[in-house]
């Protein structure tokens, strides 16, 4: 038993050391193996990085060997599939390493290896180019469209913007404050303007453009050679300038009020005066024709010449409107009124207080019961009439109208018989009834005060001071007016005619040829030369468009226009069809050196007694009335009449329509910058020179209507249908009652003057038609260019932005120049006067009527508004 464990204890030592023998064998094994396969896979992986094998098949051999070991972790793998495996891992490892992808790169490009470090520089620095396109590609702002379009780089363009903007806030809303955003800057602009508080009433964008003309006509005369000739007017516009200048800065009060007393003496005198040989005389009947006929001085009535009619009207008062003898007797108006009444008299006549206040009080007294007649004769609401002298005699026996009238046109026969065209005859009567109750004495002050304030502006420091406390008072400007302005605007209005035709034709000009030449003045050349200037050419060429566009605007809303019987409207389209156009003085007439020397021939100045030229330039004035009254003027005298006549103060627009000649007339004055060039922007132009025209023609429209309707009255074709048509059919319609509503003055005491209401009218309706001309006018000018000179359509400046309204479009500009048109400054006092002193209303609520109630202004802007137009609005 032994014996058998100790041999079972041996072969169990045997085989544990045979094992042990086995084992270490197979480990030799092993590591041979494994430095074979070493070794080959680093064969095969050289072979491989010169061979591409394709993925797919390596995947296929995974999934196959997956395959054959039966699909799970438990089978045994030998080792020659575990090397394959780890070969194939190794394999597409490499395969994705980047450097691959660039020798692939290299070998497709043919890159040699000097050249891969450049290649490769290259491509980082595209990529990198590559990506900075596509990040400020995404990032980029976006550039609207108007930076996108033309921009006029005009200098008129510059100009034009340059206006614009400075008077502009465009920094503010326009639809939350448009006021402000149109005019927030016009105020800062007046505050460093020469005129600050020296402008007379509201300083507004006409007053502004107004100053630009009469310093640009002060600059010429001022640069006029002062040569003595009988063959040239500019001595003569010299002479007034500057004896002007020198009477406003010297003192002469004696000499001043001499003169003074011998003009009123030459009317038969005044019974102020201690010692009047004639005032005993004096009585009104016989004496106001003097005042009338000989000084152009119209007290109780006035005597003129309308559509070839003699015409007579109300007289003058001391105050601008009637209305404002109703305010209160505090009232500083009041007070500074009566003030001036008696430091004139107290100038001409050393007298108590107590007799200069009795004085001041009859003479106001007076002039308030003349007011309080014509209030009672407007209440029956006359209309103008044309009736015989005669008939005008039996109504009025207390006042000499005939024998002036016959004394004024000596040279034409006047008889009870001829016809007078009368604006109020009821009221003229009411007057006459005045003068009928009043004792002479007063009479004289009265008709004597009327002539001797014509005078006062040229009187002593004294005396003005006292009429400049007045304006101040009435007008709330705090200082006096400049001499040079003052003077400037006296030789203008004497010489008007000869100042315009020098500048229009310079050629007209006489210099001392020997020290300077005639170009040295601005424009300074012939007529002719200047004709044709593009300037000039253009210039005019556009007006002509513009006005003719405007016309027939105005036909085609008319022949639209629902409320307007069809009959009337094809009268007022006819007669607007053949209407015309005149620009400036006539050729003829310019080119003519002898025309402007006889219009003056009989105007001599007095260089002693300067104050007696104001008789002279009215002999002138009388003269050209009766030559009108005769029928002796061609139409192109009449023009030169319309245009310039100091007669026609009363209106002094610039462009007027002519109803007897169908014509428009416009001064040239109106023309020149900054107010008007044609290569402004086209929005600007139509806004100012465009609602200007439109403005004329809607007047020319009215009038032509009238005449439709005093034509069915002499042909007596009045039916029940036809007297309908003259209540129904006016260009107005039912406006004037939703307009009636627009503005009223917060005072019983007062009414709103008719003017007011048609001057809303005008405006709400010429702004419509220049809008609606503009976006026609563009819009043809782009469809059928054809239509126009090819030569001025190239030279307007037509869907071009502006610099500094580069995002406006031309809607958006023509609204806001429309509306800087209402940009004012006016004091709280005047603001409530100027409706009576004007006949205009303030334009800062005209800016906010026009807002509110002309839908295309505030809609031009996309600002939701609850603007609504007056219905019978063109």
């Amino acid at each position: 038993m032994q014996d058998n464990n100790n041999s079972t204890n041996l072969t169990n030592g045997d085989s544990r050391a045979v094992d042990r023998y086995a084992n270490i064998r197979a480990a030799e094994e092993k590591k041979l193996l494994a430095r074979k396969s070493v070794n080959n896979n680093k064969r095969m992986i050289d072979q491989l990085t010169k061979i591409p094998i394709p993925e797919d098949e390596h995947e296929d051999a995974e999934k196959n060997s997956g395959h054959e070991s039966g699909g799970t972790a438990s089978t045994p793998v030998d080792a020659d599939n575990t090397d394959s495996v780890l070969l194939n891992k190794s394999s597409i490892k490499n395969q994705n390493h980047p450097s691959r992808y660039l020798e692939a790169i290299y070998d497709r490009y043919e890159v040699s290896k000097k050249s891969r470090l450049p290649f490769l520089i290259l491509s980082v620095l595209c990529a990198i180019l590559l990506l900075t396109i596509i990040i400020l590609a995404i990032v980029w702002p976006y550039i609207p469209s108007y930076m996108r379009s033309d921009v006029c780089i005009e200098p008129e363009c510059f100009d034009a913007s340059k206006q614009i903007v400075g008077w502009a806030d465009l920094k503010e809303s326009v639809c939350e404050n448009p006021y402000k955003f149109t005019c927030g800057n016009f105020i800062n602009q007046y505050k460093s303007h020469e005129l600050y508080l020296v402008n007379k009433g509201e300083w507004g964008a006409n007053s502004h453009f107004e100053y630009e003309d009469l310093n640009a006509i002060n600059s010429f005369i001022s640069k006029l050679p002062n040569l003595p000739s009988r063959s040239s007017i500019q001595p003569m516009i010299k002479k007034i300038y500057s004896i002007c200048m020198n009477i406003r800065s010297e003192e002469r009060t004696s000499e001043n009020l001499q003169v003074l007393k011998t003009i009123l003496e030459s009317a038969r005198g005044w019974n102020i005066f201690e010692q009047s040989s004639s005032n005993h005389q004096w009585s009104l009947y016989d004496n106001l024709p003097i005042v009338q006929v000989n000084f152009g001085v119209h007290p109780f009535f006035k005597v003129s010449i309308e559509d070839g009619n003699i015409t007579l009207s109300e007289g003058e008062l001391g105050l601008p409107d009637e209305q404002l003898y109703f305010l209160h007797r505090d009232h500083p108006i009041i007070i500074a009124y009566k003030e001036l009444i008696r430091d004139v008299h107290n100038s001409l006549k050393a007298s108590t207080n107590s007799e200069a206040e009795n004085f001041v009080d009859n003479l106001f007294g007076f002039e308030r019961r003349i007011v309080n007649a014509m209030k009672t004769a407007r209440q029956k609401h006359s209309v103008t009439k044309i009736v015989r002298l005669y008939d005008i005699k039996t109504r009025t026996h207390s006042l000499p109208i005939d024998i002036t009238v016959q004394n004024m046109f000596s040279n034409y026969r006047v008889d009870d018989d001829t016809p007078i065209k009368v604006m109020d005859l009821e009221l003229i009567h009411q007057i006459s009834v005045v003068a009928t109750s009043t004792e002479p004495k007063i009479l004289n002050d009265f008709v004597m005060w009327t002539l001797a304030r014509h005078f006062l502006p040229l009187m002593s420091h004294k005396i003005r001071s006292s009429m400049d406390n007045f304006y101040k008072k009435l007008y709330g400007n705090q200082y006096s007016n400049m001499p040079w302005h003052f003077c400037t605007e006296l030789t203008h209005q004497w010489m008007r005619f000869g100042i315009e035709a020098l500048r229009q034709n310079p050629q007209l000009i006489v210099v001392d040829t020997s020290k300077m030449k005639r170009d040295e003045y601005d424009e300074e050349s012939s007529y002719e030369e200047n004709l044709s200037r593009d300037q000039l050419n253009y210039n005019d060429a556009f007006v002509q468009v513009l006005f003719m566009h405007l016309r027939d605007t105005f036909r085609y809303a008319i022949s639209d226009a629902s409320w307007i019987d069809p009959k009337f409207a094809d009268y007022v389209n006819y007669r607007l069809s053949s209407i015309r156009l005149q620009i400036g003085i006539p050729q003829r007439i310019l080119k003519d050196h002898n025309y402007i020397q006889q219009y003056y021939r009989e105007f001599i100045i007095n260089e002693i007694n300067f104050m007696r030229n104001i008789e002279q330039h009215w002999n002138i004035e009388k003269k050209i009335l009766g030559n009108l009254l005769k029928g002796d003027m061609t139409e192109e005298d009449r023009i030169v009449f319309e245009m310039f006549s100091s007669s026609r103060h009363d209106d002094n627009r610039r462009i007027k329509y002519l109803k007897d000649l169908n014509m428009v007339i416009v001064d040239r004055a109106v023309l020149r910058e900054p107010y008007y060039h044609y290569k402004y922007p086209l929005p600007v132009n139509f806004a100012r020179l465009g609602t200007d025209l439109a403005s004329i023609l809607l007047e020319a429209a009215f009038e032509i209507g009238e005449a439709y309707k005093e034509l069915l009255f002499h042909e007596n074709q009045f039916n029940a249908e036809e007297k309908d048509i003259l209540h129904k059919n006016t260009l107005e319609g039912e406006s004037l009652k939703c307009i009636n509503n627009l503005y009223n003055i917060d005072n019983k005491t007062f009414t709103t003057p008719g003017a007011i209401r048609k001057g809303l009218f005008s405006t709400m309706t010429s702004s419509s038609m220049a809008y609606r001309a503009l976006i026609s006018f563009t819009k043809k000018t782009e469809d059928n260019p054809a239509h126009f000179d090819a030569r001025l359509i190239k030279e307007l400046n037509i869907n071009k932005r502006q610099n500094g309204l580069m995002k406006y479009t031309q809607e958006e500009l023509f609204s806001l120049t429309f509306m800087q048109k209402h940009c004012s400054v006016v004091s709280d006092e005047y603001k409530n006067i100027k409706v009576f002193t004007e006949r205009k209303m303030p334009e800062r609520q005209m800016f906010d009527i026009i807002w509110k109630n002309v839908p295309i202004i505030s809609e031009s802007f996309e600002c939701s508004t609850d603007a609504k137009m007056c219905s019978n609005i063109l």
